[in-house]
């Protein structure tokens, strides 16, 4: 019978990692769509979704930056 794999802190360390970069991956892929749903609703003259919008990019922005650290 063969020994399970070790799962140490190492091994943690890596998962941690794969996870965060996965995280920082999905959430870079949201921003061009937020920002083009925003400029949408400016152009259908929703100005107030739009605002919000651009505040989630700004949000999305700054925990894409934090996370680089």
């Amino acid at each position: 019978m063969s020994s399970p794999p070790d799962e140490g802190p190492e091994k943690e360390e890596v998962k941690d990692s794969a996870s965060q970069m996965g995280r920082e991956t999905e959430l870079m892929s949201l921003a061009p769509r937020l920002i083009s749903l925003e400029v949408w609703c400016r152009q259908k003259g929703l100005d107030g979704i739009a605002e919000h919008l651009g505040k989630a990019v700004d949000l999305l922005d700054r925990e894409l930056t934090s996370a680089k650290g």
